[in-house]
């Protein structure tokens, strides 16, 4: 589908079972730039925070590794995230408070 409305008309009728066909049929859509972080904010302290989370096997695209480039040129704080843990620790590092 090219648009969300007919999913909300559906279910604003009360069809259900047409709003989750049409739903089923979608493809996925990528939005942003590519190379961007999966997770993109602000820090209290004004520096912009972008978090690549990998799992498994994966590894940073070189689009992601200028994207990085771009973050710690410019006093940002780049991070790739494999695990909670130590994702914790290197905001911790870097100085970043982070609340349990």
């Amino acid at each position: 589908i090219e648009s969300i409305q007919p999913v909300k008309a559906a279910l604003a009728s009360g069809d259900a079972k047409a709003a989750l066909e049409m739903l089923n049929r979608t493809r996925p859509r990528m939005f942003g730039a590519v190379g961007l972080p999966d997770i993109d904010g602000i820090l209290p302290d004004g520096r912009r925070l972008g978090v690549e989370v990998k799992w498994g096997k994966d590894r940073q695209s070189d689009e992601q590794k200028v994207c990085q480039t771009v973050y710690d040129a410019r006093g940002g704080v780049y991070i790739v995230a494999r695990d909670v843990d130590t994702t914790i620790a290197e905001l911790k590092r870097r100085a970043i408070v982070v609340k349990p």
